[in-house]
């Protein structure tokens, strides 16, 4: 996600925290740039998973650049996959 979607995100997370979980995966070089740019975005509220910069988690699913969108199942298999901002119709479609 980007700064300016962050609000987004966040309100779309409460919307329907009854059919899924938003989690933010961070990759910034260090966990204080991490947590401030959730302070930045609002979304110091969701959960957050942060790596050390070695990107692993972007190349398990695929992602190759910023803002993107993995939806997972409850077990971590990808359900559905978007660069850009979150496709609200999409994800909802996919999560039933």
């Amino acid at each position: 996600m980007c700064r300016a979607e962050g609000p987004d995100v966040e309100q779309f997370a409460r919307d329907n925290a009854d059919k899924l979980r938003v989690v933010g995966l961070g990759t910034q070089d260090n966990l204080d740039l991490a947590y401030d740019f959730l302070d930045v975005t609002g979304t110091s509220s969701l959960p957050m998973y942060w790596e050390d910069g070695s990107f692993d988690s972007w190349d398990h699913y695929g992602v190759r650049g910023q803002p993107a969108i993995v939806l997972v199942d409850a077990d971590g298999a990808p359900l559905g996959a978007w660069t850009g901002g979150i496709p609200e119709d999409d994800v909802l479609e996919l999560v039933g």
